[in-house]
């Protein structure tokens, strides 16, 4: 009988040493993180936005401003010979070119170019 007491409190300190290591966490021990059992970390639920990522309808947009003209080193002026479709031949002046201007910093004075490129129309042929 004095072995089965025995072994019982054996048993039963066995159990309360194993009971206090599993309430053991990386919070209350040194034991690492990765080693937390049972515990697994939700991933954070994303927020349901009233508004779509990007720019929103309406909002002022944002651009870099052109130089003055008169601020460019120079100004190269683009005309198209032709049609890029068709290859008719373009003739006539384009008041508003779309314009492009490179900034170049060498040094320390900038070297600003502008350049436009002119939308003509075709040249008419009367048939006679």
């Amino acid at each position: 009988m004095e072995s089965i007491e025995g072994q019982y409190e054996e048993i039963k300190a066995e159990n309360q040493l194993l009971k206090e290591q599993v309430k053991q966490n990386s919070k209350n021990s040194s034991k690492p993180l990765s080693q937390d059992l049972g515990k697994g970390f939700k991933a954070k639920e994303k927020k349901e936005g009233k508004k779509k990522r990007g720019a929103q309808p309406g909002h002022e947009g944002h651009e870099r401003r052109l130089y003055p003209i008169a601020q460019c080193q120079s100004v190269k002026e683009y005309y198209p010979d032709r049609c890029i479709q068709c290859g008719a031949a373009l003739r006539g002046d384009d008041r508003e070119p779309y314009r492009v201007q490179i900034v170049e910093i060498p040094q320390v004075v900038p070297q600003v170019s502008e350049h436009r490129f002119h939308c003509l129309e075709f040249e008419v042929m009367n048939k006679g």
